[in-house]
């Protein structure tokens, strides 16, 4: 190569870097000073935003759907908003006596009232929608957790999706199913009474909810949900199977037969079965084994200890022996109670007769024992062991059932109440209160408060329809009752 074109060559190359250096340096500075331009205007922006306090732009998230609407039927009070507005010249005095104020701030009014209606209506669907749309993705994200076997989270997305959009069937029946493998039935079947309430069409939610009954042993109402199933769905060959096993259990439990508990393989307990030999023990030997144990524990007892279990032993035999004369002095008294009176219904009470006899009780009736006079009950329990005593003398009942405030007879008759004793409580009210014109509006107004009450009363035969009857009717006779009680007890009992 010539050495002349070689330097020439060299020269060039040097110039071109020096060129390209020259450039780049003044791109570097543009960049620097178009950097700092965009500084000082972003801080000018955010001073002017800070001292200016603007409202939050409502979905600036989210970008709306415009909704095309029908136009609305114009109204005769309608003012149709000019076309153009053409400003009227300060100089024009007619023109401005032509002006109508009152025409012009109405059709203001309506074109601001039409416009912020169709945004509101916008926003509301837009939001409704968007509702929608999440509730689908947790329930997405919920089916993906339950495919992992991660059951809590599968939940927790179905639980957010239902709070989203409740009225999804879909989740509320994914949400059981969910619920039915950590074998939480109770809330399963709720789910699922939720679901069918929306779509009373979805066979899942009949199918899930008949298993959840089935584990809480609601077999009737199992049965039910696959009848249900199988006339959505007449081919299910499931649904059949489990109508013939449930309509099979159900007969054998009526019929009271017990039937043998089948657990599959995995179910059933991995201990080894024992087998127990059955040895016969004679009764003697293990008394005579007993009573040595016995004998060779008290040789090593002191004399305090001795003292003390023979104390307790002879308190022991006489505790006994007082129970059972007390017990065989009951039994006499019942006895000698059921030859003298004769019993057979509650309406024979009252007409109790004593048989008479040339025995001495004819010619000695001063020798009866005096009537003791009853307390009032301290609590159920004692009212209950009274009444056993008393329930069988009108004239003794009366006087116990005056001891006893009537508030009080919902506490103490408590759940005692069945029909015979309400039957002998109204008897006593009519033989022996209004024989004595005892105002017994509040003893009835109490009696019907008593728990039982209600279905006690549906027992009640047509004849104590008519003492309740006689009683309102002697009631209305006295000075001083209200026609108001009279309504009131005439609605509790019925009559």
């Amino acid at each position: 190569m010539d050495p002349n074109s070689f330097g020439a060559f060299q020269q060039q190359i040097t110039r071109n870097q020096d060129e390209l250096k020259d450039y780049l340096k003044d791109l570097d500075s543009w960049k620097e000073s178009i950097s700092k331009k965009d500084r000082s205007l972003a801080e000018k922006t955010d001073d002017a935003t800070q001292n200016c306090n603007y409202p939050p732009v409502r979905n600036s998230l989210h970008k709306k759907k415009k909704i095309k609407r029908k136009k609305a039927p114009i109204s005769s009070n309608h003012v149709e908003p000019t076309k153009k507005s053409t400003k009227i010249p300060g100089y024009d005095f007619r023109a401005w006596d032509k002006y109508d104020v009152d025409k012009a701030l109405a059709a203001i009014d309506n074109n601001h009232s039409s416009s912020s209606s169709y945004e509101e209506d916008t926003d509301e669907e837009w939001e409704e929608e968007r509702r929608k749309q999440q509730a689908t993705f947790e329930k997405d994200q919920g089916n993906d957790y339950y495919k992992k076997n991660k059951l809590v989270e599968a939940i927790e997305c179905y639980t957010k999706g239902i709070n989203c959009d409740p009225t999804n069937a879909i989740i509320y029946a994914n949400r059981a199913m969910a619920l039915l493998k950590q074998e939480k039935y109770g809330a399963a079947e709720q789910d699922c009474t939720d679901a069918i309430a929306l779509d009373p069409t979805y066979t899942k939610a009949y199918m899930r909810r008949a298993t959840a009954r089935k584990q809480l042993n609601k077999l009737e109402s199992a049965l039910d949900d696959y009848k249900q199933l199988l006339k959505l769905e007449p081919d299910n060959k499931m649904a059949q199977r489990e109508i013939s096993s449930l309509e099979q259990k159900l007969q054998l439990s009526a019929e009271g037969i017990v039937v043998p508990i089948k657990k599959s393989a995995n179910e059933r307990s991995k201990k080894p079965l024992v087998r127990i030999e059955i040895q016969e023990i004679d009764h003697n030997e293990v008394k005579s084994k007993l009573t040595a144990a016995v004998a060779k524990t008290t040789v090593h007892q002191s004399a305090e200890t001795k003292k003390v279990i023979a104390k307790d032993a002879e308190s022991f035999s006489k505790y006994l022996s007082t129970s059972k004369n007390a017990d065989e002095r009951d039994k006499s008294t019942v006895s000698t109670c059921k030859k003298q009176t004769n019993i057979s219904s509650p309406s024979d009470i009252g007409k109790i007769t004593i048989p008479t006899s040339n025995s001495k009780q004819k010619s000695k009736p001063a020798e009866q024992s005096p009537r003791v006079s009853p307390r009032m009950p301290a609590n159920s329990y004692q009212f209950q062991k009274d009444w056993k005593s008393v329930k069988g003398d009108l004239d003794l009942l009366y006087d116990y059932l005056k001891t006893i405030p009537e508030a009080h007879y919902p506490k103490l008759i408590g759940e005692f109440l069945e029909a015979d004793v309400l039957k002998i409580i109204l008897l006593t009210f009519q033989q022996r209160f209004l024989r004595d014109g005892v105002n017994i509006t509040s003893h009835m107004i109490e009696l019907a408060k008593v728990k039982r009450f209600s279905m006690t009363l549906m027992f009640m035969s047509g004849s104590d329809k008519e003492v309740v009857k006689d009683i309102i009717s002697k009631l209305s006779s006295i000075e001083g009752v209200h026609s108001n009680d009279i309504q009131t007890i005439s609605r509790l009992y019925d009559v």
